[in-house]
């Protein structure tokens, strides 16, 4: 690494929010890591600091378009080009929680929760274009975790899958 990537990759890895690399096993060695190989992704274990919602990707940039709209800060996310599926990093709730927000919506979709005794891969901090795992939404250092925002998230994504449904049958009604 040249002495300006090295500067670059150290101003990342501080950046990095403390709250995110304390999902390591060794939260220690997960920022050395990333100050040597910032770029590199890393597996990090799910239900202690936050659980993850994993979606497809359609749906997930669809649910991203709805916090853009109304200009209010999306979760940590992260977009996995190879399995096309999208990870929100949310608060630590329990899938029941998740579940049962869904229901009360009378919508569903498909998701897989990730909680205490799952991992999630997460891009390093300057993760480069065209690299498998990205962030759509970076970290911020201090994310809104809380079952609200769980709560406007699972609204988000109920209505992107609403619209794509809409969609589909729409195209169907084209043939």
């Amino acid at each position: 690494m040249t002495q300006r990537q090295t500067e670059r990759a150290a101003q990342a890895v501080r950046g990095a929010p403390k709250w995110l690399t304390s999902a390591a096993d060794d939260a220690a060695e997960c920022r050395t890591h990333w100050l040597a190989q910032p770029s590199v992704p890393r597996l990090l274990a799910t239900g202690k600091t936050f659980d993850a919602v994993v979606v497809a990707d359609e749906l997930g940039i669809r649910a991203l378009d709805g916090y853009r709209r109304i200009t209010a800060p999306a979760l940590p996310t992260v977009i996995d080009h190879k399995t096309r599926k999208v990870a929100f990093l949310i608060a630590s709730c329990g899938a029941q929680f998740f579940a049962d927000t869904i229901a009360s919506m009378h919508r569903g979709f498909a998701y897989r929760y990730l909680a205490l005794g799952d991992y999630v891969l997460i891009p390093g901090p300057l993760a480069e274009v065209g690299a498998r795992q990205q962030w759509l939404c970076p970290p911020r250092p201090a994310p809104d975790l809380s079952a609200g925002a769980i709560v406007m998230l699972v609204g988000h994504l109920t209505t992107a899958a609403h619209r794509l449904a809409a969609e589909s049958k729409e195209g169907d009604g084209d043939q």
